[in-house]
């Protein structure tokens, strides 16, 4: 598998918070398989980092915008009036609203974002998956019929991700594994089984697995 290269937040991220991936995803083989069915290319500690650093990065800035607005905003306003012509006052309640819903309840939603988005994202193609099977399988069935390599199966179907989409995006990975880094057919497509989000798309590519292995 080829080196992931991170980005300089992502980068970051493992510097600052990479003791709570590793400390929160020990084991964490959920994470993993859902991190790699969703093609999102971290580790479960890195991804975990990431995350982390985006809540604070938003408590962060959501603690700078209240004492913002507190301290200069509130009085700004006071010197305002309204069209009654009294001034503008906030309360207190609004001010404690205010600063709930940016320090706490914001960031409160940018980690349950990151918590879900690994099984969204690979729920999401696993149902592009299903809903292209068939195209997909049919068009297989016809290239092999015409004897085409397993090789020039998989780089036609990655070439036609705008007929095939998310099925193209595994079979480049599986063209890209044997071609170009020299892995075995057989062992790529056992891999890339596991790696699929679609039962029924890894029910094919076992499919595959036992032709090939059967001669």
């Amino acid at each position: 598998m080829a080196p992931v290269v991170l980005s300089g937040l992502q980068s970051l991220s493992l510097l600052l918070f990479g003791w709570l991936g590793r400390l929160l995803t020990k084991d964490s083989f959920k994470l993993k398989r859902q991190l790699v069915q969703a093609r999102i290319p971290l580790l479960p500690a890195g991804y975990v980092a990431h995350a982390a650093m985006q809540v604070f990065a938003t408590f962060i800035a959501g603690l700078a915008l209240v004492f913002a607005f507190i301290a200069v905003g509130v009085p700004f306003l006071a010197q305002m009036t309204g069209p009654n012509g009294e001034p503008i006052i906030v309360s207190e309640f609004i001010q404690a609203i205010l600063a709930l819903a940016l320090v706490i309840v914001l960031p409160l939603l940018i980690a349950m974002v990151n918590w879900l988005e690994p099984g969204m994202r690979a729920g999401s193609r696993a149902k592009d998956m299903d809903r292209k099977l068939p195209f997909a399988a049919s068009y297989t069935a016809a290239m092999a019929a015409a004897n085409a390599t397993p090789a020039m199966i998989f780089k036609s179907l990655a070439r036609s991700e705008d007929i095939y989409g998310e099925i193209s995006k595994d079979a480049a990975w599986v063209y890209h594994s044997v071609e170009f880094i020299g892995r075995d057919l057989v062992s790529t497509l056992k891999e890339a089984v596991d790696r699929s989000p679609s039962e029924r798309f890894a029910e094919f590519l076992q499919g595959i697995v036992g032709t090939l292995t059967s001669g």
